[in-house]
């Protein structure tokens, strides 16, 4: 017999390295920080809810050109002098009496 089948026979029945089972609690203590952090991460919902939301906020700028209806500085010459929309917090009221001052103000303008 040559030396290297020796050699590969007590290789064979001593292992290189015994490899001992962590206890139960025992991998909390050998855990990195990163993964202490991803176990508390994991558990939280809110935490979990905002990695969707922002998530989607990412996409969304990805996508930003192809969802875009106009070009960033196109200007509508037509609506440049308009006043901006009335607020939809207001009560119909409030708004049908604005848009009678507009059209008021419209014709005294013209």
């Amino acid at each position: 017999m040559s030396a290297n089948t020796l050699t590969g026979q007590i290789g064979k029945l001593i292992p290189r390295r015994l490899k001992k089972e962590p206890e139960k609690g025992e991998e909390f203590y050998r855990a990195g920080q990163w993964q202490l952090v991803w176990w508390k991460f994991r558990r939280h919902k809110l935490a979990n809810l905002g990695l969707v939301v922002l998530g989607i906020f990412y996409i969304f700028g990805l996508f930003a050109e192809f969802m875009a209806p106009y070009q960033p500085l196109h200007r509508f010459k037509y609506f440049v002098s308009k006043p901006p929309p009335p607020s939809t917090s207001a009560t119909p009221r409030e708004i049908s009496a604005c848009h009678l001052c507009m059209a008021s103000n419209a014709a005294a303008t013209r």
